[in-house]
């Protein structure tokens, strides 16, 4: 997670959904932040995954797991391309991502 991709991943999704989205808004900022999504997230998983399991098991040795970045990676391109195709499916994304910022909102908000 601290290597240069996922730095310059987080970066981006900050930088464009924070000021390039509101100052212009296009086809491609929308796609700047659908791809730095796909590089950073499913490193998120694996990082999740791998933190999760030493925690279950702290006699073994961590070392990354290729097949572990393998499956983030899968999960990650079936949910981007299910919520971007699906409508109920974007739908639930909406109201997610609405609950999770609920909090920090003071009231539940559906992202539109």
């Amino acid at each position: 997670m601290l290597r240069a991709a996922p730095l310059v991943a987080i970066a981006t999704l900050l930088v464009n959904d924070h000021l390039l989205k509101a100052a212009w808004p296009s086809w491609w900022t929308g796609k700047l932040s659908d791809f730095a999504g796909l590089v950073f997230f499913p490193l998120l998983l694996q990082a999740v995954w791998e933190v999760a399991c030493v925690g279950l098991w702290r006699s073994r040795r961590w070392r990354p797991d290729p097949r572990v970045l393998g499956v983030a990676i899968v999960l990650t391109a079936v949910v981007f391309t299910s919520i971007q195709t699906v409508t109920a499916a974007g739908e639930a994304y909406r109201a997610a991502l609405g609950l999770l910022q609920a909090p920090f909102r003071g009231r539940f908000v559906p992202v539109a």
